[in-house]
């Protein structure tokens, strides 16, 4: 038999309906389809009927939203009492309040990490002081308790299927090759596949709304950069995802620089040759970027050189090389990890690095600083999130497979490989380290005269 914690249902009090005042709603919401079916099998309208019972509802009507993963209660003439706690007070005098409903819940175990986000809205107008809310408080303390005797159980099963990587960028991009080496070393540590999954576009805010989205079980990582983390709210007026609620840290990854690089057909063999084309003949030459970071470079190195360069924007990085080797745009600074294999192959020449040290695989080529373009300077991160309300003894044993990750030999050799190096923190830090972060590319972005789109 399946074991069961059972929970007190929990509603927050809005303004009262009806021609006269005489309605209350009552909307539950269950952010997980699971949650959803229990929902509907107990919660009944005559199992609201009893609990509303002292309170004076004439009638209660039930109607179900499937497609919200929801149901609403409407419940005739004045509730009395019940709501315990005013926190609010709009200009017609109708307060939002908190009650504890005493209608229970049994929840599965395995099903606990869903719990998160399951609230119950009440529409109800009168707001009572009392002994009430001491109820309330000591009911969710037993509550805090049952969750955290059951997350560890939960914890020492998991991982119990495959686990997935939710990648920003396309295949090749530096992200996907670190997380591809991380999940080589996360699959053999747990005995369980680690599948990666790409989702390019819209400068990451699809793979970030995605991750942001799923289960917080502990199934669904989200191995990203500053691009979705640290740059995109400074970027765009609006993201389909909230870089600091809608995740749990993890833990950063790893951090590495950047190369400026041009076909090697290129008439262009220097900085100094590019920037003197660039002033000669302004808006004529385009750069291309496929993530933020090589985005904020190209702009900050048109805003230091007093240049006007076109930008072009793609999915990822790769496919900006793609066009950048077809002829279609004049340069690009992109991650090390994407450009090199070009170089090395003799397909891209390596004008400067965004880094002020040079890099010991691209010994020759010098710093972008030293080339003409006085303290330049842009590097980039890794770092791991899962979504918000991922249990705690879940994070931790993720943030340990990961940091071991970075430590395995397939990591290891892509950070050689790259130019990069491993960089990890607790998921406390990544969470300082992100502020920090978007604070700074916030100053980086306003300086290079970007507006967001």
């Amino acid at each position: 038999m399946t074991d069961t914690i059972t929970v007190p249902l929990y509603r927050a009090a809005h303004s009262r309906t009806g021609d006269k005042g005489d309605r209350s709603n009552i909307s539950v919401i269950a952010w997980h389809p699971a949650l959803y079916e229990l929902l509907v099998q107990q919660v009944t309208e005559a199992a609201v009927a009893r609990e509303f019972a002292h309170r004076r509802p004439s009638r209660v009507t039930r109607y179900l939203l499937p497609k919200l993963q929801a149901m609403n209660f409407v419940l005739d003439e004045v509730l009395v009492g019940g709501v315990n706690e005013a926190l609010n007070l709009d200009s017609h005098g109708k307060a939002l309040s908190f009650l504890l409903l005493d209608l229970p819940l049994h929840v599965p175990v395995e099903l606990l990490p869903c719990l998160a986000g399951l609230c119950l809205l009440v529409g109800g107008r009168r707001a009572l002081n009392g002994d009430t809310m001491t109820l309330h408080r000591r009911t969710w303390l037993v509550y805090a308790a049952a969750l955290s005797l059951a997350a560890p159980a939960f914890a020492q099963k998991y991982p119990e299927k495959p686990i997935t990587f939710i990648v920003p960028f396309a295949a090749g991009s530096a992200t996907d090759q670190l997380a591809r080496a991380l999940g080589q070393s996360v699959s053999a540590d747990t005995k369980q596949p680690v599948i990666v999954d790409n989702k390019a576009g819209a400068s990451g805010m699809l793979a970030a709304q995605a991750a942001a989205k799923a289960a917080p079980d502990g199934y669904t990582v989200l191995i990203s950069t500053n691009t979705t983390h640290a740059a995109n709210e400074h970027l765009f007026k609006k993201l389909s995802y909230d870089p600091v609620k809608d995740f749990a840290p993890l833990t950063a990854l790893g951090k590495g620089g950047q190369v400026l690089v041009v076909h090697v057909n290129s008439p262009y063999k220097s900085v100094a040759d590019l920037l003197a084309k660039a002033r000669k003949d302004p808006g004529k030459l385009s750069f291309g970027s496929g993530s933020s970071s090589s985005r904020v470079a190209g702009e900050l190195f048109k805003q230091m050189s007093h240049t006007d360069i076109l930008h072009v924007p793609y999915k990822s990085n790769p496919q900006a090389v793609t066009d950048l080797l077809g002829g279609q745009i004049d340069l690009m600074i992109t991650d090390t990890a994407t450009g090199l294999p070009q170089i090395k192959g003799g397909k891209l020449r390596a004008l400067g690095v965004s880094t002020l040290k040079r890099s010991a695989l691209l010994p020759d080529v010098p710093t972008i600083d030293e080339a003409g373009v006085k303290g330049y300077e842009m590097s980039y991160w890794f770092a791991a999130y899962v979504p918000a309300g991922t249990p705690a003894p879940v994070v931790q044993r993720l943030h340990d497979l990961l940091v071991a990750g970075t430590r395995g030999a397939a990591a290891t050799a892509f950070f050689e490989s790259t130019g990069s190096e491993a960089f990890t923190t607790t998921p406390e830090g990544l969470s300082k380290f992100q502020h920090d972060e978007a604070q700074k590319w916030g100053r980086i972005i306003k300086a290079a005269g970007i507006e967001p789109e």
